[in-house]
């Protein structure tokens, strides 16, 4: 059931490394059926989790969860079974190996896979399981800080609260505070209340829901995370609900509170909205919520009109978000939070002049005369199989206004997939503006190892890529810059960017490729040589952190000159690694001095 796929981050955050989870897989389903989900679930959890620094040696996180991986159906597929009557899958524990292998910076992956029968509660595979997830606990416990006094405290004083709000179990952060001081101890501090966070949130025992940006509710704290995650989540997000929603996705207070009689409509609210799973505003002078998740309203006709007079000479522009080849499944439950944004920013500007439409994976944003259109696109023919599609246009002498406007989109995509996605890499390809301006059924899309180069090349912005759908060459300029000097004259390319720009997910791509040694010695030594730092590599040894992160931190060279030193090492493979993922350019703020938007060529977009 995909629509719980939309919550997922809010549990596995920054506590990965206590985690356990357990990745289950039918033997009844062929070897390829098998290999295709674990490595889908795999992804998933991945793009999930942030890594964090400092990363290990082959760019391992210190955010790894324990996984273990179980086979079921053994009893119906003729699984055998060795001298003590466990089963045993040799197919199961080649695919566990091939995993391991391919996820070894992101997951502890069990080296043994569980293979049982679901029917016996009290079969071999079932004691086995408990057995490894008992000894992982342990090793867990031993690495963890003991539980302190304080916490054991309050702990023990949490029943009562739970009791006083048993039907509904929430409370503001801030009144837990005060309730905690004046209940148990009234000289805790902020640390003693962020250490008592953290052990509280490993122990099961609660869930903190930090409240958005420029949403006027606190941050709460939900005592009782059986709560949240059944009777509200499992009926807000299940098929029977989803199947009955509004077709708008638009709710009244007493329109939810007849969904759940049980509960306080307005407080349930107020935690949905502080999980962005809705959003708080005005439909026709009413109060309304807003679900994305439930929208199924088609688009309309005429949402981005050829012949609309007002665009006549129109300069265009656009890019697509995709994941990384290989991977299916992870932009989709995406988007509905991305709508989530853009209605928050619409809000925040507070003019009649902006509008925001929105449909089954679609908005259209506006601001004036400048129009965009956010989509959610797929496809089975292509590399990627879907992507989150941008296209913006303005009037003739619109440009500069043109790009910093899709730049504000780009960094509101960007801080949902921060919040949501931290570990995922999403490459930004941008779009042929011929083929915009033209209203082509399939815009060219160029790729972004070949606008990098083309920007570190000597002609930089002016150079010219082909376009083999419309057999003409178009300009980097045209296709980033909206053909504006004045934005030409604002950006800073790859080659003045500082290697510091990188994002964690990317250092550790490459962690995992140079870190390594190599038959003929092109690693990351070899690079500290190329880079003139090889009085820095006895250092860089004797470091237990990743040699190639250690060796990043010290460079205080460009991504540009990287890029130049890993194409003379012969290692195309750390190369196309920063081609692809690497901030194009950003944005020189000491140069705007008309310009409004908080735009920074969206950080984190090809991270």
């Amino acid at each position: 059931q995909d629509m719980y796929f939309c919550v997922y981050h809010q549990l596995l955050t920054t506590s990965a490394h206590t985690a356990v989870l357990l990745l289950v897989f039918s033997l009844k389903d062929s070897a390829a059926a098998q290999l295709r989900q674990c490595q889908f679930w795999l992804s998933f959890l991945q793009a999930r989790i942030p890594a964090t620094e400092p990363l290990g040696p082959n760019g391992v996180s210190g955010n790894m969860p324990h996984v273990i991986l179980v086979a079921t159906h053994a009893d119906s597929t003729h699984t055998p079974r060795d001298h003590t009557g466990q089963y045993v899958s040799e197919q199961a524990r080649s695919m566990c190996a091939s995993l391991a292998e391919h996820y070894h910076a992101t997951f502890h992956i069990h080296p043994t896979p569980v293979v049982l029968d679901t029917h016996q509660a009290n079969s071999p595979g079932v004691k086995l399981l408990k057995s490894i997830v008992q000894n992982v606990r342990t090793a867990m416990i031993q690495r963890m800080p003991q539980m302190t006094g304080f916490c054991e405290a309050v702990r023990s004083w949490l029943p009562s609260l739970r009791k006083s709000a048993q039907s509904f179990p929430v409370v503001s952060w801030d009144g837990f505070v005060d309730a905690v001081r004046a209940q148990v101890n009234p000289l805790a501090d902020q640390k003693h209340f962020s250490e008592l966070l953290t052990q509280l949130q490993h122990m099961g025992e609660v869930i903190y829901l930090k409240s958005a940006e420029g949403c006027l509710h606190p941050d709460l704290l939900v005592l009782s995370p059986q709560w949240l995650c059944g009777p509200v989540l499992g009926q807000l997000l299940s098929i029977d609900f989803v199947a009955h929603a509004r077709i708008t996705g638009c709710y009244t207070v007493e329109d939810f509170q007849a969904a759940f009689p049980q509960t306080d409509a307005l407080g349930l609210l107020r935690v949905l909205e502080t999980m962005q799973l809705c959003i708080e505003c005005e439909v026709d002078g009413d109060l309304e919520y807003e679900f994305p998740c439930y929208n199924l309203v088609e688009a309309l006709e005429g949402l981005w009109e050829e012949n609309d007079p007002r665009y006549r000479g129109a300069v265009y522009g656009g890019v697509r978000l995709h994941s990384p080849q290989g991977t299916v499944h992870l932009l989709h439950s995406v988007f509905p939070r991305i709508q989530i944004q853009l209605r928050r920013t619409v809000i925040s500007y507070r003019d009649s002049d902006s509008d925001l439409y929105q449909w089954f994976h679609g908005s259209k944003l506006c601001s004036g005369l400048i129009e965009s259109l956010v989509t959610l696109e797929s496809s089975s023919h292509t590399q990627h199989s879907e992507w989150i599609e941008i296209k913006v246009r303005g009037p003739p002498t619109t440009g500069p206004v043109c790009f910093f406007f899709i730049e504000e989109i780009l960094d509101v995509i960007d801080q949902v997939l921060v919040e949501m996605c931290p570990g995922l890499s999403v490459e930004k390809h941008v779009l042929s503006a011929l083929d915009l301006r033209n209203h082509c059924g399939a815009s060219y899309c160029f790729p972004p190892d070949q606008l990098m180069l083309a920007l570190l090349s000597e002609e930089r912005l002016n150079s010219r890529l082909y376009n083999p759908l419309a057999e003409c060459y178009e300009t980097l300029a045209e296709l980033i810059t909206f053909n504006s000097n004045e934005v030409r004259e604002m950006l800073l390319a790859a080659d003045q960017l500082s290697v510091k720009c990188l994002s964690t997910v990317c250092r550790q791509q490459l962690c995992a490729l140079l870190d390594p040694p190599e038959p003929l010695g092109k690693d990351w030594c070899l690079l500290a040589v190329q880079l003139a730092l090889q009085d820095k590599i006895a250092a860089i040894e004797a470091s237990e952190n990743s040699p190639t992160a250690t060796l990043l931190d010290i460079y205080q060279g460009s991504i540009g000159l990287l890029i130049q030193k890993l194409g003379e090492l012969g290692r195309e493979d750390a190369r196309d690694v920063l081609l692809r993922s690497a901030p194009l350019y950003r944005i020189n703020f000491d140069l705007m001095q008309t310009q409004e938007t908080p735009s920074d060529s969206s950080q984190n977009l090809s991270r």
